[in-house]
């Protein structure tokens, strides 16, 4: 009698701690993704709004795990209460590169090194 060979067939990996929640299983490659607070004024939803970043919505082609539809109704796509957000690579390389040049101008000038006292009436010297 043959033997006869059996095919292993295991389930797709998953994390068991939520550490791979947010991932973009099949991302637009001239996208940047990000996930912002809609509950923090400075830095969140709004202020990401602002520099031009755009919700991820229902019907997308990205699928994202995590994935859920805002509580408020809308079709915005959350994680864990963050908002999935997208704007064009090109537009964050832009942003990134003036970030670069900045921060290399500050690191370039002659008085990042240079001390500052402030007695205790607040005189600078």
């Amino acid at each position: 009698m043959a033997e006869q060979q059996i095919t292993r067939v295991d389930p797709e990996q998953r994390s068991l701690t939520g550490a791979d929640l947010g991932t973009i299983r099949n991302p637009d490659p001239g996208k940047a993704y990000m996930l912002a607070n809609p509950n923090e004024d400075m830095f969140g939803y709004a202020a990401c709004e602002a520099q031009g970043w755009a919700p991820l919505m229902k019907g997308c082609k990205e699928k994202v795990i995590g994935a859920r539809l805002m509580p408020d109704g809308s079709d915005r796509i959350s994680v864990q209460g963050q908002i999935m957000m997208w704007r064009p690579k090109a537009e964050q390389a832009a942003y990134e590169a003036r970030k670069l040049a900045y921060a290399q101008a500050q690191f370039a000038s002659p008085q990042r090194n240079e001390k500052v006292v402030i007695d205790g009436n607040g005189k600078q010297s």
